[in-house]
C-alpha cells in the first residue's frame, strides 16, 4: 500500500491512494493505514463499486 502525500499542513496531511484489497484482506489493509498515522479515510467510489470490489 502506498500513500501519495499531496500536501502537509500544520494540523494534518492530505494524501491519496488506490483502493484497498477487499474481501478477507480488507481488515489487514485498514490496519496498515495506522502505520502511516492515517486517522480518516474518505472513499470516492460509488456504492455499486464498493459492493463489486467487496470493500464494504
Amino acid at each position: 500500500m502506498r500513500i501519495h502525500w499531496i500536501d502537509q499542513f500544520e494540523k494534518g496531511n492530505i494524501g491519496m491512494m488506490s483502493r484497498p484489497r477487499g474481501n478477507e484482506w480488507l481488515e489487514d489493509e485498514i490496519k496498515k493505514l495506522t502505520l502511516f498515522d492515517v486517522s480518516m479515510v474518505v472513499c470516492l467510489l460509488e456504492r455499486t463499486e464498493i459492493s463489486e470490489l467487496e470493500i464494504e
